[in-house]
């Protein structure tokens, strides 16, 4: 499926946080203060409320439906803050077909990676150019930045009833996160995400580099299927 796939590195900090999480105003004050926040941000602050006309899928990828009737497709950015700041992504080719539930690309750090799953059946027919390069939670503040294939859909009436958008959304996030964390807590007991999930704290950026590449696969098998 990805044989043809190349690869990008990407320094993510909140490419999607002003997407899914209706927060710009915060960085807006930020950035007029003059605290702006270098880096990505806790990933409890993608744990809210979605904006009008993005749906959500369980394998952590989103879509929005475009006036040409193509749909962009991007990624979570809880899986991409699960990542961390150095996220590398594998990405299909123009022109290449795909069913729902097939592998789209493949998102890792290092030598691990792990593979997200198409939300709908089609054919892609762009990348977006603009998800190559650095990106702040100040500069990426639209959607023309965060999404990362444009599909042409087979039959989106086959695929949308199992999208979600609204309160929904919004639950699934939440409800994502607390299983995530109870799972690296167990994934992870011995160091040092394990011991801060342990205390009581939140998911830490980068949390998914403390495991190995078998913990990377059963994570896939776990949250990111469709």
């Amino acid at each position: 499926m990805l044989a043809a796939a190349f690869l990008m590195t990407v320094v993510v900090a909140l490419g999607g946080y002003h997407l899914l999480i209706e927060r710009p105003r915060r960085a807006r004050l930020e950035v007029q203060s003059g605290g702006a926040r270098v880096g990505p941000a806790p990933l409890t602050d993608w744990v809210g409320s979605v904006p009008e006309g993005i749906f959500l899928q369980n394998g952590f990828t989103w879509s929005r439906v475009v006036p040409d009737g193509t749909v962009e497709v991007g990624v979570h950015p809880m899986l991409q803050g699960l990542v961390g700041e150095q996220t590398r992504y594998s990405l299909a080719e123009p022109g290449q077909h795909f069913d729902r539930g097939d592998p789209i690309l493949e998102i890792g750090t290092g030598d691990k990676s792990a593979r997200v799953r198409a939300p709908l059946s089609g054919k892609i027919t762009a990348r977006n150019r603009f998800a190559s390069g650095s990106l702040t939670d100040h500069e990426a503040d639209s959607l023309d930045r965060a999404w990362l294939y444009r599909v042409q859909p087979d039959d989106l009436a086959l695929d949308v009833p199992s999208w979600m958008i609204g309160t929904p959304a919004t639950e699934w996030a939440g409800d994502r996160y607390g299983r995530i964390r109870e799972y690296l807590q167990r994934a992870v007991a011995d160091g040092e995400v394990g011991l801060a999930l342990a205390d009581g704290g939140e998911v830490p950026v980068g949390a998914l580099a403390e495991l190995d590449a078998d913990a990377w696969s059963e994570f896939e098998a776990r949250f990111l299927h469709t």
